[in-house]
This record gives C-alpha cells, structure tokens and sequence, in this order.
C-alpha cells in the first residue's frame, strides 16, 4: 500500500475532500448503510463554504496519500448543544470520512485525529453517530470509544461517544 500522510488540510484539499464525500456518500446508498449521511442531505448541511472555512480556523485535517485525499476530519473546541460544557479539554470530531476506494482508513484517521488531540493537552475525543447506526456504532467501539448518551439537536437524533486520551 501507498504511504499515507495525515496533516492539517489546505484551501487546495477542499475540493478534494467534498469528491471524496461524495463517493463515501454513493458508496452508503449503494450498500445500503442506513440511516446514514445519505439520508440526511449531508452536502447541503455542509456546502462547500463549511470546509473552505474550516481549514481557515485550522480545523480540518486530510489523510494524503501520494497527492490523493483519501480521508478527512474536522476536530472542534465545542459541540454544543450536543455536547454541554463539563470541562473537559476534548475535541469534537465531525465530518469523519474515508474513501471507498482505500478501505480501511476511517480508522487511521479516527487515530490520528486521537494523536492531535494528545499531542495538544486534549484529555478526550468526542463524537457522535446518527440513532440506530449499528455499523458506525460498532466501529467506535472496536476503537475505544464509550457510550454516553442518547440525544437529540435541532432534529438529529444521535448517539455520543467519548474516548479519554491517555487511558488504557
């Protein structure tokens, strides 16, 4: 296998990264993975404009490999009112992808985004999965990642999941 290359993303990626979520999102409908972002009208939720903005606030990080984005995550400071303030220094993850053509790299991307959040003090990663997602449920749990609640914002009813950092 090609080497991969995580890091923060570039203006130059963002296109990149919605073509490969518009695969990952082809690919949801074709295996008919519900519910999942191909139920949701994922690409207006968020448009090009999102991702421009989020490598300007730094948030956005690509798996690279050989010039091909093959993975991408957003980490955040916040995720309310999903997630309420406890204190905790941790980092929300969205917009967690991989392409389907490259099997296997939501997990090394998961993994990285783990390792920015260490190496920056962080003390959790934080995310979520739409309700009744098995298959997003399991691979969140096979990853380290615990169940805390069930919830629902604006619509979205969802699952959350913490791993702490540093725990073994």
């Amino acid at each position: 296998m090609q080497q991969i290359i995580f890091r923060k993303a570039t203006i130059d990626d963002v296109i990149p990264v919605r073509q490969m979520i518009e695969r990952r999102i082809e690919y949801l409908r074709e295996k008919d993975i519900h519910p999942s972002w191909a139920d949701r009208d994922y690409l207006n939720v968020f448009p090009m404009e999102y991702f421009v903005g989020a490598v300007e606030k730094g948030s956005l990080y690509v798996g690279d490999m050989e010039g091909v984005i093959v993975a991408c995550a957003t980490l955040h400071d916040g995720d309310f009112p999903r997630w309420e303030d406890d204190g905790l220094a941790a980092y929300y993850v969205h917009n967690l992808a991989s392409d389907p053509l490259y099997p296997g790299l939501g997990g090394d991307m998961l993994a990285y985004c783990e390792r920015v959040a260490e190496d920056t003090g962080r003390k959790a990663l934080r995310l979520d999965s739409i309700k009744g997602n098995a298959f997003l449920e399991n691979f969140y749990k096979t990853r380290g990642f615990m169940f805390v609640k069930k919830t629902c914002d604006r619509g979205f009813y969802c699952t959350l999941w913490e791993k702490r950092i540093g725990e073994k």
